[in-house]
């Protein structure tokens, strides 16, 4: 991994890539592969691929590899030792049309919460965060019945400090 790369890194702009992981960096297995190899085990994820068409997955590949070196240019260059593509239709949630359907961690029954990525959270996460932030919150939830303490969820803030900045922001973009 280039000295300056973050484990994990959610991209936005770099064509379908939406997030890239140093893998080494957070799981014992590809840390001992990568001091073997004298090398690094790089995760690419596009999440958002058409459902619609049929996907080229050499041309998938020759993307993904131009975006990651688009971030990480000191990559240019380096040897693919090994590689995996899968290519599937798991994600639960693209766009956010059906949002407002899906459940929250409460259920109309105070012994039952739910929890994953499936699941509504009002706070600014996605996929593998929502998983992890509606277990605290359904953990929370249950432990609360009891009057124990749970972990408590942080966030950054849901708006801005100052009232109609973003509007005013948007009128002055305008002219």
């Amino acid at each position: 991994a280039p000295r300056d790369a973050a484990p994990f890194l959610g991209t936005s702009g770099f064509g379908p890539l939406d997030n890239i992981s140093f893998l080494e960096m957070l799981e014992d297995g590809a840390r001992d592969w990568a001091v073997r190899h004298g090398g690094s085990v790089v995760e690419l994820h596009a999440y958002a691929l058409p459902a619609d068409l049929a996907v080229d997955e050499a041309a998938l590949r020759e993307v993904l590899w131009r975006e990651l070196l688009r971030v990480h240019p000191g990559l240019d260059g380096a040897r693919v030792l090994g590689e995996e593509l899968l290519v599937r239709e798991d994600c639960p949630l693209v766009g956010t049309d059906p949002w407002a359907t899906r459940p929250g961690v409460r259920t109309p029954d105070p012994r039952v919460v739910l929890a994953g990525d499936g699941i509504r959270c009002e706070l600014p996460v996605a996929l593998m965060e929502r998983a992890a932030t509606t277990g605290f919150q359904a953990a929370d939830t249950l432990l609360a019945r009891w009057d124990v303490a749970g972990h408590g969820t942080w966030s950054p803030p849901l708006r801005g400090r100052v009232p109609g900045a973003g509007a005013l922001r948007r009128i002055l973009s305008r002219g």
